[in-house]
């Protein structure tokens, strides 16, 4: 479902951009979950579980980018994934899982590598093959925590 966020990442002189966004997130919202303008997108293939989306909360609240936006790619051919991505118009990206990672090269001709770090038509990510399964191992989590901590240069000063 899309929310409307209570604080924009950029100050809209008119509501029409609002709006606008809005309007051409409608055939997504069904895959999105989270505050559309957020400066953070996870964008995940396969549902992530209650710990999994815990913890993107908690890495995202570290890095100063409190309350990511989701986006549930699984339903969504390469096209829609470069829209609501776009639409969505994120300052950076989490890439989920493996399924993500290749949705996101499809959809952008530019590779996402799982459990790296990069930039992608304009913004940085953080990818992993999957984030849920990194949990279970500590020297996992760790790698993951500082390729989300590399995600902090793409974000404004104040965050």
């Amino acid at each position: 479902m899309v929310k409307k966020g209570s604080g924009v990442k950029k100050p809209a002189k008119n509501n029409m951009y609002k709006e606008a966004k809005e309007k051409s997130l409608l055939a997504f919202a069904a895959a999105i979950d989270g505050d559309i303008d957020a400066e953070v997108c996870v964008v995940a293939s396969l549902s992530l579980s209650e710990e999994a989306v815990t913890a993107l909360r908690a890495a995202c609240a570290g890095i100063g980018a409190p309350d990511p936006v989701f986006l549930q790619a699984s339903s969504l051919d390469r096209a829609s994934v470069f829209s609501a991505v776009e639409g969505l118009d994120p300052l950076v990206l989490v890439v989920a899982d493996e399924g993500a990672a290749a949705l996101l090269t499809e959809a952008y001709r530019e590779p996402f590598v799982p459990d790296s770090f990069g930039f992608a038509f304009g913004r940085l990510y953080a990818a992993f093959s999957s984030f849920e399964s990194d949990l279970a191992d500590a020297r996992l989590k760790q790698r993951d925590w500082a390729l989300l901590k590399k995600l902090k240069q793409g974000l404004p000063e104040n965050s």
